[in-house]
């Protein structure tokens, strides 16, 4: 059976304080928009716009599986993340 890759392309949201994402997974996409605050409360990010890409990749594929929970927990294109809670959250 061959391999389920798991893979996330991001860029800058137009507000440079957001990233936009796009994971997919096994045929299933997720779309998500993911504020800088989210990311800040989570990890330290630096103080230029680059800094959020460069905190997604650090932490790349806790990012893509949390993004896969939230849209398959709340069933909605795209999702917005812009609480830390929500880009934690686990329970669901």
């Amino acid at each position: 059976m061959p391999a389920h890759t798991l893979s996330i392309q991001a860029r800058l949201a137009s507000c440079d304080h957001a990233i936009s994402v796009t994971v997919s997974h096994e045929g299933r996409i997720a779309h998500a928009v993911i504020t800088r605050e989210a990311l800040e409360e989570r990890w330290e990010v630096g103080p230029a716009p680059e800094d959020l890409l460069r905190t997604l990749d650090a932490h790349d594929t806790e990012v893509a599986e949390a993004v896969l929970r939230r849209c398959g927990a709340s069933g909605r294109r795209p999702l917005l993340v812009s609480m830390p809670s929500r880009l934690d959250d686990r329970k669901s």
